[in-house]
């Protein structure tokens, strides 16, 4: 493992598609602010790192790879923990107290770890493909995961106190399963599908039940679905190169952004503490921060990174990346004071 600190201020590089419609916004050359710094780079030395959380005291950052999850002081980059699971691990959730790290894996089980000791506190078993999401619910009751097609294609939900699955859905037609987040109340839960699938149900501690399903455009993959804090609206990345919002209690499309041109698609957004700020990335190395309730374009930074996740800190001070170089990059959010 190597960490290296830099301090890099960045200038705005801004570009993006023409077209105005309602809701649909033309992304112009926005200035040349200062929009980011980057702090610290820490070779996770593990392949590709698909996805990065900060844990809920903002103290320390988690990525997964190819075999490893692991954890680092924001402050120092120094290692604190390595948790070995399957091979090909997707994605990682911390538990919102901090207490535990859940892991998608592509041995069918979803590890959940203790932060503190590192031990295993419970293997899920249940799917029957690959697992590629997991998520916490905000009260810490309930962990959501996802697996995919052909064999599997189902988000299951369950208990944190008996680790028993309480529930599951099928996502058919969506050939994949790929991401599910619950909302703020936990009273919805939201799937996104390889085939541009976007499914809500209601969520009673029992049951999942269909609310609405939505679609991006020419079924493109959705891998990313995070909910505002008021928990009134959604957003979703798409590989349709569009990032949309979504009204939760009628699945009507408040707004819809598109990427720059040269941007092969959506990966992943964050949303600022204070709710009032997307951070989003392409899979083309561009970072971007919107207007949560507009969507409309604040500033862009491309940089030379493919880029597979994106968090923001528990203070909306800082943003942290993964991606294809197997980095992990944090960046100090230079106007979020």
């Amino acid at each position: 493992m190597r960490s290296h600190t830099r301090a890099i201020t960045i200038c705005l590089i801004l570009a993006g598609p023409g077209g105005n419609s309602t809701g649909l916004f033309a992304e112009n050359d926005a200035g040349q602010n200062k929009f980011l710094k980057l702090e610290r780079e820490i070779d996770a030395d593990d392949g590709w790192q698909r996805w990065v959380a900060f844990s809920p005291d903002g103290k320390s950052v988690a990525s997964c790879g190819d075999r490893l999850v692991q954890m680092y002081d924001v402050a120092t980059g120094r290692r604190l923990r390595q948790f070995k699971g399957s091979s090909d691990l997707k994605r990682l959730a911390f538990s919102p107290e901090g207490k535990w790290i859940a892991t998608a894996g592509g041995d069918r089980t979803v590890h959940v770890w203790s932060v503190g000791s590192g031990e295993v506190v419970a293997v899920l078993r249940g799917h029957s493909d690959k697992i590629i999401g997991v998520s916490f619910s905000a009260d810490g009751k309930w962990l959501a995961s996802t697996g995919r097609q052909p064999n599997d294609g189902t988000i299951r939900i369950w208990n944190c106190s008996s680790w028993q699955e309480v529930a599951q859905a099928k996502m058919p037609q969506y050939r994949n399963s790929m991401f599910v987040a619950f909302s703020p109340d936990t009273k919805t839960v939201v799937g996104s599908g390889y085939k541009g699938g976007v499914r809500a149900y209601s969520f009673d501690g029992r049951s999942l039940n269909q609310k609405f399903t939505r679609r991006h455009d020419r079924g493109e993959m959705v891998p990313h679905v995070v909910f505002a804090k008021d928990g009134r609206s959604f957003v979703t990345s798409g590989w349709d190169k569009t990032l949309r919002a979504w009204d939760t209690g009628t699945g009507k499309e408040i707004w819809r952004a598109t990427a720059p041109e040269y941007a092969r698609c959506f990966e992943a957004a964050a949303i600022s503490p204070d709710g009032k700020t997307i951070y989003c990335v392409t899979r083309d190395e561009t970072i971007q921060s919107r207007d949560a309730k507009t969507g409309k374009l604040r500033r862009s930074f491309r940089y030379q990174d493919q880029t597979r996740g994106i968090a923001v800190s528990p203070k909306g001070s800082h943003l942290a990346t993964v991606g294809h170089r197997g980095k992990i990059k944090v960046w100090r959010i230079l106007d979020a004071d």
